[in-house]
Order: structure tokens, then C-alpha cells, then sequence
């Protein structure tokens, strides 16, 4: 609340949100991956980091192999002596099991890592100190599950219903719609649209979660994560008093439905110790970047937070002092203007 107390007078309308032109994969990923290559960086795809060796010694922290599968088969990379390594621990989508229409996610819930990220992350916690404590992440998956969807229909039924529920004027203009008493807690959002590039005509795109997905549904008596596509819109739709129009809706759409066992993990109960520092004490060439890094007073399930564990990663291991990190911590909390503005908020209502 502290870390984003400027905005709470604006976040029903999102007027101050960066809402970018479409997702967010083809907004930030694909001219960023665009801008790299024409800077002569490699991508080496179909490759997975599966363990990294270090120099045998305490003093101190020094990277010396990356052992990979590409396409199947083993490989390694030496790091040399002028080489850096970068690595990203940890991933709130990792595991995720993915259900259509006529199909759930899984059958049963997930209850231990399987996916490189936390695996990774395990290896190199039992090689070195101070390297964080990932099983603090992974051991309950029942307190950090979501099950996620993304639904593309035809028509404008989305419109009708969203603007008649919000009174917005405009589809992406609403915040997260939340239905607090349903069993799932039912969550749903509509993006400015087109959502993603090439979008059909005369479709929208809306998303929506269940954030308690292991509790069995009012009108569907499964686990959320257990349920297909078509079960997961007709809880939704009778919650929301639009049963009239589920067989429009599940006639013209397609879902996909992801069960993310750990999406929340990083709010789970921790010491300040079971998340690494960016670059770890004594480290000559490693560092760590993601949401699973210690860095104070910042806020984890932000974009920023990543990429600023990566800009403090280049500054520490190079030594880079001449330039600022951004975007810095705002300290708003005791700026008297923004404290009016949000008891303002939380007292009368947002503008």
C-alpha cells in the first residue's frame, strides 16, 4: 500500500496505469528482443540451464560452468575468465498446466517444483551459502495457486455485459472485477482491445482468475484447477447473473485455461534471508535477476521489479556509478500532497 500510495486515487480508472498498445509480450518482448539482436546479441533457443559449477573454493563466489540440455542433449558452456553470468531464479508460471474448453488444466494438484526455474535455483542453494532458500517457495502450493484464463469470443456480448455492470463508457477503462463471495473469489478484466496484434475482427479478449481455485465451486462442484473451460465460464456467468448468456458466450469462444501453482509464491512468509541478493557476497562474476532477489523497499509483481534487479545487477558487477537506476522508490508516504489525495480515495472515492 505504502509502495503505491500515489495511485490509489486513480486506480479504478487506471488513468495513471502504463497500459501499453497490446500485451505485454508483443509490447516489451518482441522489439526488445528486436533492439538486442541488432546489437549482435545471441538468443539460443530450445536450451535449458540445468545446473552451474563453481570454482571449489569459500573465499569466494565464482561461476565456472553452465551445464544445459539443448534440444534434448547434453551441453555445457564454460564461463571464462571475463564472462559474467546473469541468472534468473525462480518463476511464478513455472509448472504451468494448460486446459482448453473441454479439457482442465490437471486432476491433480501439483506439489513439488518440476520446472527448470526452482530446480536451478535448489541446485545452486545447496553448493553455496547465501544463495536464498527456494523450497520456502515451493513447499504450499495451496497458499500461491491461481488458475488463470483467456477467453476470445465473437460479438460484442463482453461489451454489453462489462459496461453494463462498471457503467464505463469505454472496454479497458475497468480494473480488476472481483466477485468476493464466490468460493473461487472469481476475478475477470477486459483489456483495451485489440489485445494482441492481428486480433480477429469483431472478437474481444477478456481474462479472468480464481484466486482460491483449490476450493470446490458454488455451481460447480470441482476444484478450479480440475475444471474445463466451459465449467470455468458457467461458475463465472451464474455468479455474475448473465446465465442467459453462457450458451452465447461458450457457442462463440475459445479458452485457455493455466494452472500456475506458485504465481503468488513470492508473497509467501519469509526472512529476509530466503531471497539472494542481487549479486551475492563475494561473487566475481554471478548475479541474480527476478522477482525471487532481495532488494528493500521495493514491491514484487511488477514488471519494474525484474528489470530493475537487472539494472542493479550491471551496476554492482561493473561498477557502474554514473548512471541512475529507474525508476526509483517514490517515497510518497510522506509527501502531505499524496497522503490528502489517498484518505481522499479511501474516504469518499477514487476520480
Amino acid at each position: 500500500m505504502l509502495r503505491f500510495f500515489a495511485s490509489i486515487d486513480t486506480m479504478t480508472s487506471l488513468h495513471t496505469e502504463m497500459n501499453p498498445p497490446f500485451d505485454s509480450y508483443y509490447s516489451w518482448v518482441v522489439p526488445t528482443v528486436r533492439y538486442l539482436k541488432s546489437l549482435g546479441v545471441g538468443f539460443i533457443m530450445g536450451t535449458r540451464v540445468v545446473d552451474v559449477d563453481f570454482r571449489p573454493t569459500t573465499d569466494e563466489k565464482t561461476v565456472t560452468m553452465l551445464r544445459c540440455t539443448q534440444q534434448g542433449k547434453a551441453k555445457n558452456i564454460p564461463i571464462r575468465r571475463n564472462d559474467f553470468t546473469f541468472i534468473s531464479i525462480g518463476s511464478k508460471v513455472s509448472d504451468v498446466k494448460v486446459g482448453t474448453m473441454h479439457k482442465a488444466p490437471v486432476t491433480v494438484q501439483v506439489d513439488h517444483p518440476e520446472d527448470a526455474p526452482f530446480l536451478l535455483w535448489q541446485k545452486m542453494a545447496a553448493k553455496q551459502p547465501e544463495m536464498g532458500n527456494p523450497l520456502k517457495f515451493t513447499s504450499s502450493p495451496d497458499h500461491s495457486e491461481f488458475v488463470i484464463w483467456t477467453c476470445q469470443t465473437k460479438g460484442n456480448v463482453w461489451d454489453r455485459l462489462t459496461l453494463g455492470l462498471t457503467g464505463n463508457k469505454r472496454m479497458g477503462e475497468q480494473h480488476e472485477i472481483v466477485f468476493p463471495d464466490s468460493a473461487w473469489r472469481n476475478i475477470y478484466h477486459v483489456p483495451w482491445q485489440p489485445f494482441v496484434p492481428n486480433q480477429t475482427p469483431g472478437t474481444t479478449i477478456v481474462m479472468g482468475m480464481g484466486e482460491h481455485c483449490g476450493n470446490k465451486g458454488d455451481f460447480v462442484k470441482k476444484p478450479m484447477w480440475a475444471s474445463t473451460g466451459k465449467e470455468i465460464l458457467t461458475e463465472f456467468c451464474y455468479h455474475f447473473g448473465w446465465e442467459k448468456d453462457l450458451p452465447e458466450i461458450i457457442k462463440n469462444s475459445e479458452i485457455n485455461v493455466y494452472y500456475e501453482p506458485y504465481v503468488t509464491s513470492m508473497f509467501l512468509p519469509r526472512n529476509m534471508f530466503d531471497r539472494p541478493k542481487v549479486v551475492p557476497n563475494r561473487s566475481t562474476n554471478l548475479a541474480f535477476i527476478g522477482e525471487y532477489t532481495e532488494m528493500p523497499e521495493d514491491t514484487v509483481f511488477m514488471v519494474s521489479y525484474s528489470t530493475k534487479s537487472a539494472q542493479l545487477a550491471v551496476h554492482q558487477l561493473f561498477g557502474v556509478t554514473n548512471i541512475p537506476i529507474t525508476p526509483p522508490v517514490a517515497h510518497n508516504k510522506w509527501n502531505p500532497y499524496w497522503v490528502f489525495k489517498g484518505v481522499k480515495a479511501m474516504l469518499i472515492g477514487s476520480e
